[in-house]
């Protein structure tokens, strides 16, 4: 995931070269244009060999359904009304609450089983310069993501005890570091048929935020401080150091985060997750120009992560 930005950069530089490289002789495009194109195939083979973990035989689910307590009619009614009390209802309650459970999981350390997909919708992308280049690598782009299908057959799964490091918050101590209620669209919880609780944020926009620090609670943005966003620093250090940099100069891009989603589910009396669920999207805005003279460019471009993970083990 942290490198499909710079593919899909790298891919649309090398498509416009190749769609340009032809000369009225019909002559094909050049040798070193076509390693290029394997040299950045051999880059992603390579990204998404060091992103597999391997997955144990089998997962045991314990069951985090709040139990039922019946009882007299009064008794139940009492219960309710506890519970009501209770629920988290203003953002600031229930950012607290998400916060509580996410941070919990954290020291718990339970086991879970993580289904990751990501998606370039051709709805709402505007490309300004280069239409049919940009849109063919768009495409190829897509066919190095991992797909809905493929993620659900060969989910990563964490073991009981083990790091919570691919656990959101990514490569952070805690599972939410976000204060700032007015960062929020929209707060709501609810109680569930089941006894369990409901919590969904939407989060508003922010242009090009960068994760925590790896290793600290040490925020750099807000929407760092909730989600896993790619820093630019790794971005700018993909394209730099591959073939891109050779073909391709004037690389501008902008990154905005918006409309993203988390749900989580969660048993209110024991603080266990049972199942957490988080949709990013990124706007993605980009031009750059191939050897100096083809130019391309991106007024936008969506890039929608699912994240779910589910099958928690306490």
């Amino acid at each position: 995931m942290k490198k499909i930005f710079a593919l899909i950069l790298a891919l649309s530089l090398v498509f416009t070269l190749a769609a340009c490289g032809s000369d009225s002789d019909g002559e094909t495009v050049t040798q070193t244009e076509t390693e290029t194109v394997a040299d950045i195939t051999e880059t992603v083979s390579e990204t998404e060999a060091e992103t597999e973990t391997a997955t144990p035989d089998s997962v045991k689910e314990e069951s985090t359904t709040a139990e039922s307590k019946p009882a007299t009619e009064a008794d139940v009614a009492s219960e309710t009304d506890e519970k009501e009390d209770k629920l988290p209802s203003t953002k600031a309650e229930i950012l607290a609450e998400y916060t509580r459970i996410m941070n919990q999981a954290k020291k718990d350390k339970p086991g879970f089983s993580k289904v990751e997909y990501q998606e370039l919708p051709e709805e709402g992308r505007v490309v300004t310069d280069g239409e049919g280049a940009v849109n063919a690598a768009l495409g190829v782009a897509a066919n190095f993501m991992t797909d809905k299908e493929k993620a659900e057959k060969e989910p990563f799964v964490a073991e009981k005890g083990g790091d919570m490091n691919e656990f959101p918050i990514r490569n952070c101590p805690s599972g939410c570091l976000l204060t700032d209620t007015d960062f929020l669209k929209s707060a709501k919880c609810e109680e569930l048929s089941n006894g369990n609780r409901k919590i969904t944020l939407v989060l508003k926009s922010e242009t090009n935020p960068e994760p925590v620090i790896s290793g600290t609670n040490k925020t750099q943005s807000k929407t760092g401080s909730i989600l896993s966003p790619v820093s630019k620093a790794e971005i700018d250090e993909t394209l730099n150091g591959s073939v891109v940099s050779a073909v391709g100069k004037d690389i501008t891009y902008q990154l905005t985060y918006h409309d993203c989603v988390v749900e989580l589910t969660y048993n209110p009396e024991t603080g266990r997750i049972v199942q957490f669920h988080q949709i990013t999207r990124t706007s993605i805005k980009g031009s750059a120009k191939v050897l100096g003279v083809f130019h391309l460019a991106v007024e936008n471009t969506e890039l929608i992560d699912y994240l779910t993970i589910s099958k928690f083990v306490y």
